[in-house]
């Protein structure tokens, strides 16, 4: 195979590139400059649709074509639900997983063909239908224009059920109240470092080392991300296992209410420690963690900043 040739502006980083994996070249767009390129492997395969995504004019720009803005919706409803923001601390709402669903399967309708996973359409469907189940239906024309995309492709949309809440989940206990802090302190929550509606991506992780009735305690806080529809809905991403890391000390830590917390004894070492060695970060079972994501550049394109 070879090396390929690329088209329009340099890809930016994992984190900032809305991509869309189109037979026999990989196209993408900057999630905040809008900056459009692709990386052509394959000539034969990507002859019969790149032009109609792009035509490269003669500055060397990209020109749009009439699949351009279906390919980009589907980039970019993707790298939404990898990266948005949603936050308290900050006021970003989260979005809605339904739209976003909607979003993709509209646009991968219209890409049917030119794209390398030939059932793309029918797993954005299946995506659909599980947040359609937990949310209710998408109305409007949005909802209309998937109904017929359904219909064509075969795939029935189930009910609504009733969605899960708060009460149906365990929280972590709070057990007894220990004494007055001994030490304490906090550290920015790494938006590379778990998925996207877990941790409040502009929290922090907060921590305090107290006497407690069986010795020393190291409890642990952050807040979590807010998520769609009932506030008191655990959602699944949340549940999944996550350790807070206080001087290389782990802390399980577990849903309680809008903050994940976590208790566990403390190592008497942790107290002499300098301040610049209590560093605290997460850890999420399962994810590799993506270097140098910048929160401020998140919450710029969410509109935050």
């Amino acid at each position: 195979m070879s090396a390929g040739r690329e088209l329009g502006a340099a890809r930016p980083p994992a984190w900032l590139a809305a991509v869309v994996e189109g037979a026999g070249a990989l196209l993408w767009w900057h999630a905040e400059t809008g900056e459009a390129g692709a990386h052509v492997w394959d000539e034969a395969r990507a002859a019969g649709w790149l032009d109609a995504v792009w035509t490269v004019g003669e500055t060397g720009a990209l020109d749009p074509g009439p699949l351009e803005p279906f390919a980009r919706d589907a980039a970019l409803a993707s790298w939404q639900e990898a990266w948005w923001p949603a936050s308290r601390s900050a006021g970003i709402a989260p979005l809605d997983p339904r739209e976003l669903a909607a979003r993709r399967v509209v646009a991968l309708a219209a890409l049917d063909g030119c794209l390398d996973d030939d059932r793309a359409t029918e797993r954005a469907l299946a995506d659909l239908a599980g947040a359609t189940a937990a949310h209710g239906p998408i109305g409007g024309d949005l909802g209309a224009r998937v109904a017929e995309v359904a219909d064509e492709f075969g795939v029935a949309l189930p009910e609504p059920r009733p969605a899960a809440r708060r009460e149906d989940y365990a929280l972590a206990a709070a057990g007894p109240r220990p004494g007055a802090p001994l030490a304490s302190g906090s550290s920015p929550v790494d938006p590379g470092a778990v998925p996207q509606g877990v941790a409040d991506p502009f929290g922090r992780i907060a921590w305090s080392v107290a006497a407690g009735q069986a010795g020393l305690e190291l409890e642990v806080t952050v807040g979590r991300a807010p998520a769609f529809g009932d506030p008191d809905l655990a959602p699944a991403p949340a549940l999944a296992a996550l350790t807070a890391v206080v001087a290389g000390v782990e802390v399980p830590l577990a849903p309680a209410g809008e903050v994940w917390r976590g208790v566990r004894p403390a190592p008497p070492e942790l107290l002499a420690l300098p301040t610049d060695r209590r560093e605290a970060t997460l850890r999420a079972e399962g994810f590799a963690p993506i270097p140098g994501v910048d929160a401020s550049v998140l919450a710029r394109i969410a509109g935050a900043a």
